[in-house]
């Protein structure tokens, strides 16, 4: 994220989840993201947000920030953590890529 943020220096970085994540994680990313939505956001506003701003592209840990960017065309990279068993990694791939059948350029999936 670092390197994301030096890169795009232009860009604003904005940390979502929820207040259980925040008050769980105590590292500091002040000096990675711009806004710290963590417990502020229903998934409503995250619709809404998604709607209505300019998205350059989308990383996350949790899927229904993926199916949300999806719905509404922005790329996403994600980060499948530890619900996949060792082996399923290239069908629970293909079973997300297939949610972006016109762009499959759309999604990138970070090991």
């Amino acid at each position: 994220m670092k390197k994301l943020k030096k890169n795009n220096s232009k860009s604003t970085i904005v940390h979502i989840g929820s207040e259980n994540d925040k008050i769980k994680d105590s590292q500091n990313y002040s000096n990675i993201t711009d806004i710290d939505l963590r417990g502020k956001t229903t998934i409503m506003d995250l619709f809404y947000l998604f709607s209505t701003y300019s998205i350059e592209k989308i990383y996350c840990f949790d899927t229904i920030i993926l199916h949300i960017s999806n719905i509404f065309n922005h790329p996403a990279n994600v980060v499948f953590r530890h619900f996949f068993k060792s082996g399923e990694n290239e069908q629970k791939r293909n079973a997300y890529l297939s949610l972006y059948k016109k762009d499959t350029s759309m999604l990138s999936i970070i090991n």
